[in-house]
């Protein structure tokens, strides 16, 4: 039984790390590598483009106590499954972004 439970918690964590290196990648580290790509894409300085960057560093930092709050009334399934709708819905503005606003929105 140990070697089963071993072998189950491996598949939890390969899949775990997989999963969290997508996320991170296309969320929070995806604009710092292609920031230079998208600034010439939108028409916009490189300077407006990581702001955005910045933008998402501040909102994330002005809502983790609540979310953490969440966290604990609601588990971890229900934020995490919001969280991932959200940042789609972020990625999608991001992809229909033509300038500065849609840009900072997303």
């Amino acid at each position: 039984m140990s070697r089963s439970f071993s072998l189950r918690s491996a598949q939890t964590v390969a899949v775990l790390a997989v999963t969290q290196l997508i996320g991170w990648g296309t969320s929070f580290d995806m604009l710092g590598v292609m920031g230079r790509v998208i600034a010439p894409e939108l028409g916009l300085p490189n300077e407006i483009v990581f702001g955005g960057l910045t933008i998402m560093m501040i909102v994330s930092a002005l809502v983790g106590p609540t979310t953490g709050k969440w966290l604990g009334r609601y588990g971890a399934q229900r934020i995490l499954a919001a969280a991932s709708v959200t940042f789609t819905v972020g990625l999608l503005l991001l992809a229909t972004a033509t300038g500065p606003i849609v840009y900072a929105l997303a």
